[in-house]
């Protein structure tokens, strides 16, 4: 009887929680207690059952997380939309040191139409003939072949017979690179060294009738009309010859004359003087 009502003590006090006296106390020979959970844990359902007496309320909370991840994604990817990821900056390939204009930088994988740009800022900076021609050349050596070696290419022969022009005009490169006027005049000399003509004559106009910020002056008048003569400007040549006129100077007159005729120049009828 002792022994019935010490195991059944026992078995109490194990379903109480509270730890029950081994064998070696003389108490429970034979039977084998092990610790149950507390009363508070059991209550609450917060007892792993593979691990006893550890809470598993950390797993539980991942496991939402991860969850609601996936979710996220799929709703993302329902809309037509990838989910945010970081990514990875490409660097620009090699420039040699120059950005093009506007101090953007060269776009990846895009390394000739940056070298391009770069070319035309190089070339609109300078404006003496020989220059421009041998930063074109540079240029088209440095892009081909490729789509921009023709453009290169044309302001190049462009340069060239700017720079036969200098010559045969006999003026020197320093009328280029004078500073005087305003913007608009400055873009007409840059256009003029690269032989165009027309813009040639245009410089002539403004130092001829003092506009676009410089002041009338007939000397530079009449080389930038010679320079544009020499480029090919018919009415450049006949303004000339009439200036030559003017002067006395009669055998430049003749000649620029002539040379307005040739290009296909066609002056104004005019009425005869009657002395009034």
């Amino acid at each position: 009887m002792l022994a019935r009502f010490r195991t059944v003590v026992a078995l109490l006090l194990t379903l109480a929680g509270v730890p029950a006296i081994g064998a070696a106390d003389g108490v429970g020979k034979g039977v084998e207690v092990r610790p149950g959970p507390l009363r508070s844990e059991a209550a609450s359902g917060r007892v792993d059952a593979k691990r006893p007496g550890k809470s598993s309320t950390a797993k539980i909370g991942q496991e939402k997380h991860t969850v609601g991840k996936k979710a996220d994604a799929k709703r993302l990817l329902s809309r037509g939309k990838a989910p945010s990821a970081k990514r990875k900056a490409v660097a620009p390939k090699s420039t040699g040191g120059r950005r093009p204009a506007g101090g953007g930088l060269a776009p990846a994988g895009d390394l000739v139409s940056f070298r391009a740009a770069d070319c035309r800022e190089r070339i609109v900076a300078v404006v003496q003939p020989a220059r421009v021609a041998t930063l074109a050349e540079e240029c088209v050596k440095q892009l081909s072949p490729s789509p921009f070696s023709d453009e290169f290419r044309r302001i190049e022969a462009g340069a060239r017979t700017a720079l036969e022009g200098q010559r045969s005009a006999a003026i020197s490169g320093d009328m280029f690179a004078d500073s005087a006027g305003d913007r608009e005049l400055r873009e007409l000399v840059g256009r003029a060294a690269r032989g165009d003509m027309d813009a040639a004559y245009g410089v002539a106009e403004a130092y001829k009738s003092g506009r676009s910020g410089v002041a009338s002056n007939m000397r530079r008048t009449e080389q930038w009309l010679r320079y544009s003569a020499e480029l090919g400007h018919g009415r450049a040549s006949w303004e000339l010859a009439e200036h030559y006129n003017y002067t006395g100077l009669v055998a430049d007159a003749a000649r620029f004359e002539r040379k307005a005729l040739d290009l296909g120049y066609r002056p104004a009828v005019r009425l005869p003087s009657r002395g009034y």
